[in-house]
């Protein structure tokens, strides 16, 4: 399992972000980063779940989790990712108390976003 962060850069400053598609995953990605006692990877049976976190040099760091369990279709699958993009954004607007971002900047923040969750998912399913 990869358990290197993304690093993304919207424009502010540098973004941690990651994906993890089952529990497993989840637990031993946040025991390689030294996250002690970690959360349910899911929050209330959701099929999809952001976590943010501190991370140790000070910056956002972000867990994107996303079941990729055999009831959910593809289609149903890249939906979740758009939906946990934008909250990796408004996460990330409101850790670095931006206000009013511009519209083209939020939509490709959201784009690119979506774009790595999206590549570390196929990455995770289907290349492993």
């Amino acid at each position: 399992m990869k358990s290197s962060w993304m690093k993304l850069d919207l424009g502010l400053l540098p973004l941690k972000l990651a994906l993890c598609t089952d529990d497993e995953r989840y637990q031993r990605f946040m025991s390689a980063i030294g996250v002690g006692q970690s959360t349910v990877w899911l929050q209330g049976g959701c099929d999809a779940t952001t976590h943010q976190l501190q991370s140790p040099d000070n910056h956002l760091s972000i867990v994107v989790c996303v079941d990729a369990g055999h009831t959910l279709n593809p289609i149903e699958i890249a939906c979740l990712i758009v939906h946990e993009a934008v909250h990796v954004w408004q996460f990330y607007v409101d850790y670095y108390g931006e206000d009013k971002p511009g519209s083209e900047h939020e939509a490709y923040s959201i784009q690119i976003i979506t774009q790595r969750l999206m590549e570390s998912y196929v990455e995770q399913k289907f290349k492993e």
